[in-house]
């Protein structure tokens, strides 16, 4: 029930404001369009609240780490029995570079427990939340500051309907998801209108900057299948359109996950044992996750039947395992959640995996200290193997650790939840 409870709550942050005075200058006499399209920022890696460690930290510089794999196959096998099911592990054994943000907690800026969608980019935060009051994008510092908000909800030109997701470029642009007006409708970070692109389908669920420009825009429930719109936010022109995966269906709104890792945009996602590779016209398999035998076969997601619940009876029978909703990768390691039957604790958990040995840990819960465990449904994630968890206050006020819990002056339990940013090892 509780995962249940998650799921309809997930149905369902990058460039700030200099403070360079002739930075404003120069903003305030420049079209917002013309400054995006003629501003050079590139991506970095070191572009992250998660490289803050505190002063009394040493911090060895990382060595070069050789990409090699003894992944054969493109296939990952993993094991999740017995005790696996009720494993914890220490957040320091799979994450370094661990580091908390408490999101500021006022009338304006009051989330849920489980945001749709957390992006740091530029050294901020970009939260897009679903509340019973509706959707609203929420801007926050490196801190957990509250700025403002970006964008507004409402049935205007310039406004979002109902929203699914938000994707943010190097340069600032947020672009809303628009499922309602099947229309990605672009800001700036400073809560500026920027553009408006209207699409041919209205199931738009996910979405990914493959560079400033081009946005790439992931749909469901779309014959022939699902399928991936390109779109130019600047020039607010659809540059190509493409199904990667013929009669794939039934998609109704789990969560899933674009990131990127080596300047390659990857998709994990409900209803799929595979991790895709995107670009602009294309999709190929980078690897299949395998957990303990349990595969859906082949086409089992693109078999035609009348009624979804169909495919679900089955899958719940069979045991199948053949969701993977979180994927994180770096040059050393893969972290990822599985998922199977809804009501099946044994067939949801965690995997993580050493690409140099094949080797992996299986767990269900993540200590962050002592008598301070979460048992996390979801994580959002970062781009080349950086992960964001939220932790409920409550979760750290209940542990009884006095220590963990004095980093969060003031944090009652229903404030907004804590960041856990880190890098996956």
């Amino acid at each position: 029930m509780k995962k249940l409870v998650y799921i309809i709550v997930c149905l369902f942050l990058s460039v700030g404001c200099s403070t360079d005075k002739s930075r404003k200058e120069q903003v305030a006499n420049t079209p917002q369009k013309e400054l995006l399209k003629n501003e050079k920022i590139e991506p970095s890696h070191e572009d992250t609240i998660m490289a803050e460690i505190p002063s009394a930290e040493v911090v060895k510089p990382k060595q070069s780490v050789k990409k090699v794999s003894a992944i054969n196959n493109k296939q990952i096998n993993i094991t999740y029995k017995g005790k696996d099911c009720n494993r914890i592990v220490k957040a320091t054994d799979i994450f370094e570079n661990i580091h908390y943000v408490p999101l500021e907690t006022n009338d304006s800026s009051l989330l849920g427990n489980f945001p749709k969608n957390i992006i740091n980019k530029n050294n901020y935060i970009y939260v897009y939340d679903t509340k019973i009051s509706g959707q609203e994008i929420y801007l926050y510092n490196k801190d957990g500051g509250f700025l403002h908000h970006i964008g507004r909800k409402g049935q205007g030109p310039e406004e979002y309907l109902g929203g699914m997701h938000i994707a943010v470029s190097n340069q600032g642009v947020v672009s809303v998801l628009d499922r309602m007006n099947a229309a990605v409708i672009n800001y700036t970070s400073e809560n500026n209108f920027y553009s408006r692109i209207k699409l041919d389908s209205s199931s738009m669920y996910d979405g990914i900057f493959l560079t400033d420009s081009l946005l790439l825009v992931k749909n469901w429930y779309d014959s022939p299948g699902y399928k991936f719109h390109v779109v130019n936010v600047h020039s607010e022109k659809v540059v190509n359109a493409f199904y990667p995966i013929a009669n794939r269906m039934f998609r109704i709104g789990f969560p899933e996950m674009m990131t990127k890792y080596d300047g390659k945009v990857l998709l994990s996602e409900f209803q799929s044992n595979e991790i895709l590779e995107l670009t602009k016209d294309s999709a190929k398999v980078r690897y299949i996750i395998n957990v303990n035998d349990k595969m859906p076969p082949k086409g089992f997601w693109e078999q035609k039947v009348s009624s979804f619940s169909m495919i679900a009876d089955e899958e719940r029978r069979m045991g199948y395992i053949g969701h993977i909703p979180c994927f994180a990768e770096n040059a050393r390691s893969i972290f990822l959640g599985f998922w199977g039957s809804l009501d099946k604790d044994e067939v949801q958990g965690w995997a993580f995996i050493d690409k140099s040995t094949g080797k992996h840990q299986t767990f269900k819960r993540i200590m962050l200290a002592d008598n301070v465990v979460i048992e996390p449904n979801f994580f959002y994630s970062q781009n080349d193997g950086r992960v964001v968890f939220a932790v409920s206050p409550e979760t750290v006020l209940n542990s009884g650790n006095q220590a963990f819990i004095n980093q969060f002056p003031g944090l009652k339990e229903d404030d907004n939840p804590i960041l856990m940013f880190a890098e996956i090892k």
